[in-house]
């Protein structure tokens, strides 16, 4: 198994730090992608995909340079016109990776669970202050299930790719959400997660993902759903885990 110091942290940190930056116009800040930011991301992602460590040190690091809240929420909520769709969906794509929960055997599984509910900590307060990236986000599915559910439009060759990318996403932050099993006896860390938790879900609703989600079961049968079924049986696990059958 490869070793924390398995890959070039200072050429990972130089591409952390040129995804873009903060400029202020009109007497407020915007967020304005470095002319190379699709390379970068692309070069972000091999990294993260050639990290075969169960430690995950690539994820740690860039969790630790804080990129998730500096640079791909202000990616996502910036740049999520029809010129910027490869960039916007790369951004999800590291999202989603920086969002994995741990392996159960991954020696530091602690501080992943830690990092990854710090990850979507960090999602709800950029949310409060900066805008709804999780709307940003959650409008890329409205496309593919359109054309999925009209048989008069015809499905995009990635249509089956982003739905499996967006389901893996609500499991990850659902997964995210749960109360930390080292700490479970705390009431402040209990009550602070099952918020972290009720506000998750809260969202979901508010945002149709939960009625995209049922829909997606319903037509389990059908291609591309056919293929994610354990994933989407995991996803609903996870909502309905702690509610006791009355409150359904």
């Amino acid at each position: 198994e490869e070793s924390g110091a398995s890959f070039d942290e200072a050429h990972l940190q130089s591409l952390a730090s040129s995804l873009g930056k903060k400029h202020r116009f009109d007497g407020r800040e915007v967020y304005v992608k470095d002319p190379q930011c699709h390379e970068t991301l692309q070069d972000l992602l091999r990294f993260l995909r050639r990290d075969q460590s169960k430690d995950r040190p690539v994820a740690l690091a860039l969790h630790a340079w804080n990129v998730l809240e500096k640079d791909v929420l202000p990616l996502i909520l910036t740049y999520h016109t029809p010129e910027h769709t490869q960039v916007s969906l790369d951004a999800v794509k590291l999202l989603v990776f920086l969002t994995l929960p741990p392996d159960d055997d991954a020696s530091n599984k602690i501080t992943q669970k830690r990092v990854t509910r710090q990850a979507l900590q960090t999602m709800f307060r950029f949310r409060a202050a900066n805008g709804d990236a999780f709307a940003v986000l959650f409008s890329r599915l409205a496309g593919p299930l359109e054309r999925f559910e009209n048989s008069v439009l015809r499905l995009k060759d990635d249509d089956g790719r982003l739905v499996q990318l967006f389901m893996t996403f609500v499991r990850n932050l659902l997964l995210a959400a749960e109360a930390p099993r080292e700490t479970r006896g705390e009431a402040t860390v209990l009550a602070a997660a099952q918020r972290l938790r009720a506000n998750l879900v809260k969202m979901l609703h508010d945002l149709r993902v939960l009625d995209a989600l049922a829909q997606m079961a319903k037509d389990s049968r059908k291609k591309p759903f056919s293929e994610d079924s354990a994933l989407l049986i995991e996803t609903f696990h996870l909502l309905f885990a702690s509610q006791s059958p009355s409150q359904l």
